[in-house]
């Protein structure tokens, strides 16, 4: 196949038993270009999710980038969800979707000689929530526990000491939060089916580990799902929504998880993880037993098979700013903490937003 622009001499030859005959025209074929081939990528930061699906709050500016074989003159972009269409002609747009919903992406490029479309179905998601996770698509197929033999496992019962073990998550691109948690366990076999198996969310402490816990639940041993054929998630629920600040990462840490020694092989609580190349990223840090020290795990490249659900819908929820009376009168009908969440137990020393029978609102310290 010619793609190559230029004019191209031709030859035929024909053999028949001794006999040859050639013909050569000069300058016979001139080849002008070749219609381009769409392609495109999402080149934000965006959240990794196990959809394949990149996730980004509304009112956040998201960058398109062509990347195309071939020489294109136009680009024809369309962002397509259920509740509205946006367009735009520009190689490498940047787009602010004002509306939650997921979108389709489709690009079309053209030249003239011809023109070539690529279409992506549902890869963004605005706003709601979704589960994120530091491992891509392509390493999913690849997940497994990482097995000390005999002595245990990382991110697991083992017999080294390593209390907990944390995942670090990129900062979110607005103010959002995390109710759930979401874990996918290898094995679960252990003989103390009433050991808590603690999960927590930290922030970032100034050594770029974890910091101060922001949050912190539990599930028996027992609760914890796995299955040899599947992954099968296992679901840790928070009290209340856990507010994550815009622009900072934050952790999520689990353990300790029961171990009784290499005799009994009784302890097999292990998460599935995923191990990288020398270079690759390195997003978990290790707690030792009656330490309060995390250490960075820069000698295993590796991501936990564990992903908080982040919610990025919208913080207002409803909740407008007027002022009620000091001494109103007005039953309660809301209450709402200041990440927008309704509450239905509050508090004591905590603020909230209170919503009243004739529609105001103020914010307050619950006594």
């Amino acid at each position: 196949m010619l793609d190559t622009k230029g004019i191209y001499d031709v030859t035929l030859t024909i053999s028949r038993k001794s006999e040859k005959d050639v013909k050569e025209i000069k300058q016979f074929v001139e080849i002008i270009g070749k219609a381009p081939t769409s392609a495109f990528a999402i080149t934000s930061d965006t959240y990794t999710t196990a959809a394949d699906m990149a996730f980004v709050p509304a009112g956040v500016p998201v960058q398109f980038t062509d990347k195309r074989e071939g020489a294109p003159t136009s680009w024809e972009w369309k962002f397509t969800s259920d509740s509205e269409t946006l367009t735009s002609t520009e190689q490498n747009p940047t787009v602010t979707f004002t509306k939650e919903g997921r979108y389709d992406v489709t690009l079309t490029t053209a030249n003239a000689i011809g023109s070539n479309q690529a279409y992506k179905a549902e890869c963004l998601q605005v706003g709601g929530e979704m589960m994120i996770w530091n491992i891509t698509e392509q390493e999913i197929d690849n997940l497994k526990p990482i097995s000390y033999d005999s002595f245990g496992f990382y991110a697991g019962s083992n017999m080294f000491g390593l209390d907990r073990f944390a995942e670090k998550y990129p900062a979110p691109l607005a103010d959002a939060t995390v109710k759930t948690v979401d874990a996918y366990f290898a094995s679960t076999k252990t003989r103390e089916p009433d050991a808590a198996i603690e999960l927590a969310i930290y922030d970032m402490a100034a050594d770029g580990g974890p910091g101060k816990v922001l949050a912190k639940t539990s599930l028996k041993a027992s609760e914890l799902k796995s299955n040899a054929s599947e992954y099968v998630q296992t679901t840790f629920e928070f009290a209340e929504p856990v507010a994550i600040a815009k622009g900072k990462p934050f952790f999520v840490a689990i353990g300790p998880f029961p171990y009784q020694g290499v005799s009994s092989y009784e302890d097999q609580i292990a998460l599935y993880c995923v191990t990288r190349n020398q270079g690759g990223l390195c997003a978990t840090w290790d707690l030792a037993q009656y330490s309060d020290r995390w250490i960075a795990n820069v000698s295993g490249y590796c991501s936990m098979a564990m992903g908080p659900v982040v919610n990025y819908t919208s913080v207002a929820n409803g909740i407008d700013n007027t002022v009620a009376p000091g001494n109103t009168k007005h039953e309660i009908r809301a209450i709402y903490n200041l990440c927008g969440q309704q509450v239905t137990t509050p508090e004591s020393h905590q603020i909230y937003i209170v919503r009243y029978s004739d529609g105001t609102s103020r914010k307050i310290m619950w006594k």
